[in-house]
């Protein structure tokens, strides 16, 4: 299990480990603010892109080989990119990483499925991944006085090195079937992921992750400009109130784990709670006048946009038990493509009528629109054979 959580590690460090140095960053590269904002794009993109490669690379040759090439990948982004201050070099080292923390987090939940870990374990999983990104905020600034322009990778590298070490210790202790087992027919992967692309229960449960997760990674990045609008709050509070969302997300994917765990049969009801709270929460930031009104929205944002995560992964894989790897691919792809797409969209909100609130208000709305898509037990990590055994006698 080590190996699962430190590909999570992996995974959300990267995309976070410019931004905490950005202006020192901007001065050693020569370019703006906005270009350090093009080069942590630069690696999402990619991430995004190989969302469903992955899936389809660990169901054929499994897991821990896929999160082993992720973390490599991640390794040759980062050394491309400390050849020398250039900033061409970082946005290639970026983008070559990107791909690499897209395997990390397709192989991350594979290998923590492989080993039987339950509900609570990949809301867990999900936590980390979160959590990471935060650590990146904190670790890198402490670095830079020592590496400059080289703290970030460095700090990717000392990642990736313990993703490997583990991965090597596993390998080491289970030599006998080796993963290339798993392995079929590339034609036969092929029609797999023809038939997920055209499967309308995982585009239901893509629905609920970009709900869960792109529409709270959208408010996360917007709070902070509204709050300091329409509030007398100070930038400081008003990041702060931001932060909550994410923040709180780090243990309310656990918790939704919990809940999947512990009241499977509710869990539709639970997760359709969630996404009305997320609304609600959503109207609360758009609406204020207030820090109050928009911190208490944040809090329940936070917690909301967590709890179906556990839920969303393992019902892509027990709806699609032939490709398990390409359905979570799929479905984390459609929601950070959602993140990406909605989040330029929503600022354009910011330079007309209204400073952002009708762009807040729209996302808002976009959770309870996500009531009509929940799917049904199975596609929420239920199985049918628990639904048997708690069914009517």
């Amino acid at each position: 299990m080590a190996v699962g959580f430190s590909l999570a590690a992996a995974t959300g460090f990267g995309p976070s480990a410019l931004g905490g140095v950005a202006s020192g960053l901007a001065a050693d590269y020569g370019v703006s603010l906005a270009a350090i904002g093009v080069a942590t794009a630069a690696l999402l993109v990619t991430h995004v892109l190989v969302q469903i490669p992955a899936g389809a690379m660990s169901d054929r040759v499994g897991a821990r080989t896929t999160g082993a090439l992720g973390l490599l990948l991640i390794a040759t982004g980062s050394l491309v990119a400390i050849l020398e201050p250039s900033f061409g070099l970082l946005v290639v080292g970026r983008l070559i990483a990107g791909a690499g923390t897209g395997l990390c987090f397709i192989a991350g939940i594979g290998h923590l499925r492989e080993c039987g870990i339950g509900a609570l374990g990949q809301g867990l999983y999900g936590g980390i991944a979160l959590a990471s990104g935060g650590v990146a905020l904190v670790t890198v600034p402490l670095l830079y006085s020592a590496f400059e322009w080289r703290a970030p990778l460095v700090a990717s590298l000392v990642i990736v090195a313990t993703g490997l070490a583990l991965i090597a210790v596993e390998w080491h202790a289970e030599r006998d079937a080796p993963e290339w087992s798993k392995s079929g027919p590339i034609a036969e992967t092929s029609r797999k992921t023809g038939a997920l692309i055209r499967d309308p229960g995982l585009w239901a449960i893509a629905a609920l992750y970009a709900a869960a997760y792109g529409l709270s990674f959208i408010i996360a990045i917007w709070t902070t400009e509204l709050v300091v609008r329409e509030t007398e709050a100070g930038r400081t509070a008003a990041s702060a109130i931001a932060a909550t969302v994410l923040a709180l997300s780090v243990v309310s994917r656990p918790f939704g784990g919990w809940l999947l765990a512990r009241f499977p049969l509710r869990i539709r009801s639970i997760v359709q709670a969630s996404l009305v709270a997320g609304g609600l929460g959503t109207l609360a930031i758009a609406l204020a006048g207030g820090a109050p009104l928009a911190a208490l929205g944040a809090v329940v944002v936070g917690v909301a946009g967590g709890i179906p995560f556990a839920a969303a992964f393992a019902g892509a894989a027990l709806t699609r038990r032939d490709a398990p790897g390409e359905a979570a691919g799929m479905v984390n792809a459609v929601a950070n493509a959602v993140a990406l797409i909605g989040t330029p969209l929503v600022g354009l909100t910011f330079s007309a009528a209204g400073s952002g609130r009708v762009g807040l208000l729209v996302v808002g709305a976009l959770w309870f629109a996500a009531l009509a898509v929940v799917p049904r037990p199975l596609g929420l990590g239920v199985p049918r054979a628990g639904l048997a055994e708690s069914a009517p006698r």
